[in-house]
């Protein structure tokens, strides 16, 4: 619900009576309510049928997320959840500009939500070898785009990488769109030195199968400038998975940008 309400503001979307009707939300998750689950047939053991709370399903099946948001915010729009394992929320993203492009929506609340962090959670997945070991050397563990192995958390927002690069330290945010990307922000994309720095960020340790470096000036509300570094082949005239990765890090970060605003105009990102 906080990540709704930041996502509502951002966005510049009041609901209104008026508009209620062509306003979804589709709200993903991979496993749904794992931890309910799991207290309640604790319950179930030790004490008996009798004794399980009614809440139960509400509790644990995953569309109810939709639902709950759909309640507090009062969009009346298509209510749906998607369940794909670590895609969900990609694909709620997809299906809700689907739904829009359909004409079935003007506007979808979009998002995905988890909770795994449960003993038997955990375990599950330390059960298929999906965990890091790096507990000695947690500082590398699970490195971004480095099939090692995940660090199970529960977290609900972004972060920006400071990194060591041609003599400064620049912050990145890091993203994938089926390929990697690292994209931090400058204050001109004409002036900004892609040539030399866009190697550099390209094969840092970090990004063991390399990465795309992205140059963002957000210039309004509604435009971003882009130039893109891209692995193994140099700066690229378009990148449309850069662009892509450019508005997400931007609306992420709060970079003067607004998503509704992007949507609405189509000024996603715009490539040099």
């Amino acid at each position: 619900m906080a990540a709704t309400r930041e996502a509502l503001r951002d966005a510049e979307l009041e609901i209104t009576p008026a508009n209620r009707d062509e306003i979804g939300v589709f709200i993903a998750s991979g496993i749904g309510g794992i931890a309910t689950l799991s207290e309640q047939l604790e319950v179930l053991r030790s004490r008996g049928p009798g004794r399980i709370s009614p809440f139960l399903i509400p509790a644990m099946i995953t569309n109810l997320a939709a639902g709950q948001v759909s309640i507090v915010t009062g969009a009346r729009g298509p209510s749906y959840c998607v369940t794909s394992a670590c895609a969900s929320s990609a694909h709620a993203i997809g299906e809700a500009a689907e739904t829009i492009r359909r004409g079935w929506a003007k506007a979808m609340i979009v998002g995905g939500s988890e909770a795994s962090i449960t003993p038997i959670g955990v375990a599950g997945f330390n059960a298929m070898r999906a965990l890091s070991t790096r507990n000695e050397d947690y500082a590398h563990a699970s490195r971004p785009f480095d099939a090692e192995g995940l660090v199970a958390r529960e977290e609900g927002r972004d972060r920006l990488w400071p990194l060591a690069i041609h003599g400064r330290t620049a912050e990145l945010s890091v993203l994938s769109m089926g390929n990697p990307h690292a994209v931090q922000r400058v204050d001109d994309v004409d002036s900004a030195d892609v040539a030399s720095i866009g190697p550099e960020i390209e094969v840092l340790d970090c990004f063991p199968n390399k990465v795309n470096a992205g140059f963002m000036q957000v210039v309004s509300r509604s435009s971003i400038r882009l130039r893109v570094w891209e692995r193994g082949a140099g700066e690229t005239r378009a990148c449309g998975t850069g662009a892509c990765a450019t508005a997400i890090a931007a609306m992420r970060h709060r970079f003067d940008c607004s998503a509704y605003t992007m949507l609405r105009s189509r000024a996603w990102a715009c490539s040099r």
